[in-house]
């Protein structure tokens, strides 16, 4: 389930999704894709490979009268085109982040804005290629989710960019 905070990010700077062609990677139930539709996004797939996922992502796609498309293959590390690509909620080990990482910085290197959620999870936040990524926003976590989060307090949103 996307974090409300990505959502609230999307929404609060629409600037930067409106009339862009947007892949969410882990949708599940579709909340930072349908975040990306109501912000003026002109094309947005959401791409799960958890088919329950998808499903509830058409479910309240449909609740929020937009318009999405839907994609089940696992397509890190392949070639897309979308002028963004957002992701969250992914960084649970070392081996994954590095691999996210160097697809991510490569979408980039090609042209597409990379956007990433995530509640501080120890993989991304003391991760070496960290040092690409740029806080762009930081909310805390009510009480609910922190517990849902081992006690992780807050959250943020990083945008990938060039660093040397």
């Amino acid at each position: 389930m996307a974090p409300k905070y990505y959502v609230r990010f999307i929404l609060d700077n629409s600037g930067q999704f409106r009339g862009k062609r947007i892949l969410d990677i882990g949708s599940g139930c579709g909340a930072t894709a349908i975040a990306c539709k109501m912000a003026g996004a002109s094309y947005v797939v959401a791409n799960d490979i958890d088919p329950v996922a998808l499903k509830a992502a058409s479910l309240n796609s449909n609740i929020n009268q937009v318009g999405l498309d839907y994609s089940s293959g696992n397509l890190i590390g392949t070639v897309v085109k979308c002028s963004v690509v957002l992701l969250g909620d992914m960084f649970y080990d070392e081996p994954f982040t590095k691999e996210l990482i160097k697809w991510l910085r490569h979408l980039h290197d090609n042209g597409t804005s990379v956007f990433i959620g995530d509640p501080g999870r120890i993989a991304l936040t003391r991760n070496p290629l960290l040092n690409c990524l740029t806080q762009v926003a930081s909310y805390e976590l009510p009480l609910s989710c922190q517990l849902e989060n081992n006690g992780l307090r807050s959250a943020a949103v990083w945008k990938l960019e060039n660093r040397s």
